[in-house]
């Protein structure tokens, strides 16, 4: 407040630089200061050279190097961010899948328990940078490290989810690079959590040019709904992407039927019209005028208008009810018929 000095975003000169902090909002309360810096070591290297203390039951590996955080007053959240572009991954230099990369936080600085994973906000696959939206308290400690083991499964550029204007929900997505990619399973919820896979999209295998991919969910559910993609390579590791929600709005579906002739002469078919505008599963019980079923049929009804053929050979004169059942939305229509 006194030398109106505010700043906003900083990196270290040292030519070994990776990290970038940034403000995510602004500073609230005056004499506020984050600072931070490393031990030095080497970033990375083989296990025997470098720093081991990691859980492996919460990532597969991690930089040697570690940064200790001192903060005054209150900074709040801020945007971190790696450049991964000269970090040697599974297949090289830059080949670290950026979608398994987590940011590790440690009150202690011994990083093989009391561990906060904090999962990419977002990557930069062309540039190689992972950012973390992360509110970093004053004496903690903080390293990257990588669910990846030995394979670089897929680097996701971008997966975006949109209603069409028949009511379908569209999916498309993309991948810079795919090392061992088998398939994307779609996965769709309706509370955010229970996912349930709807599909199997197959990967490209190896590739390390941008491919892009697209599937249509032509049985979307109304209201709210939640997708996400999970990517299985070939040695059945997998990954789960960022979730997308989408909204159709309910509206009343349309279901109508009709039975004619009515009476109908025993012996003869009677014909059920019907008009839908969804594929529909529907059961036709026929019940005499005691409550006896004389007879249960399934039939699968397409968007559109059409009749099905309901014989009445073998029937006894006289009352019978054809009950109608969607087994999609349980609904039931009941129709009284007179044979002759």
């Amino acid at each position: 407040d006194d030398s109106c000095f505010q700043q906003w975003k900083s990196k270290s000169e040292n030519d070994d630089a990776i990290v970038t902090m940034e403000m995510a909002g602004a500073f609230t309360a005056d004499d506020s200061f984050l600072i931070w810096g490393n031990d030095n070591v080497a970033k990375t290297g083989t296990r025997a050279e470098g720093n081991t203390e990691y859980n492996s039951s919460q990532v597969s590996g991690r930089l040697f190097r570690e940064w200790y955080v001192q903060e005054t007053g209150t900074v709040g959240t801020v945007n971190l961010t790696f450049d991964l572009g000269d970090i040697t991954g599974p297949t090289g230099v830059g080949t670290n899948n950026l979608n398994q990369v987590r940011l590790m936080v440690d009150n202690d600085g011994d990083f093989t328990s009391g561990v906060t994973l904090v999962s990419p906000s977002s990557i930069d696959a062309t540039n190689k940078t992972v950012t973390f939206a992360v509110n970093l308290n004053d004496t903690q400690y903080f390293t990257l490290g990588s669910l990846q083991s030995t394979s670089l499964p897929v680097t996701l550029m971008s997966f975006e989810v949109k209603r069409t204007d028949k009511d379908h929900v569209r999916l498309d997505w993309s991948t810079a690079q795919e090392f061992g990619n088998a398939f994307f399973t779609i996965e769709r919820a309706i509370d955010g959590n229970s996912f349930e896979p709807i599909t199997i999209v197959h990967g490209v295998g190896d590739s390390e040019d941008a491919n892009h991919y697209s599937f249509v969910d032509e049985k979307s559910i109304r209201g709210h709904s939640f997708y996400r993609l999970k990517q299985t390579d070939f040695n059945g590791e997998s990954t789960i992407s960022e979730i997308k929600r989408v909204f159709i709005e309910k509206r009343e579906l349309v279901e109508n039927f009709k039975l004619f002739p009515n009476p109908v002469i025993q012996g003869d078919d009677l014909k059920l019209a019907y008009e839908v505008d969804v594929e529909s599963e529907v059961m036709v019980q026929v019940l005499s005028s005691a409550g006896a079923l004389m007879s249960n049929e399934t039939f699968t009804l397409s968007q559109k208008i059409g009749d099905l053929t309901l014989a009445t050979k073998g029937f006894g004169k006289g009352l019978i009810m054809v009950v109608i059942t969607n087994r999609n939305t349980n609904h039931k229509q009941t129709f009284k018929v007179i044979l002759k």
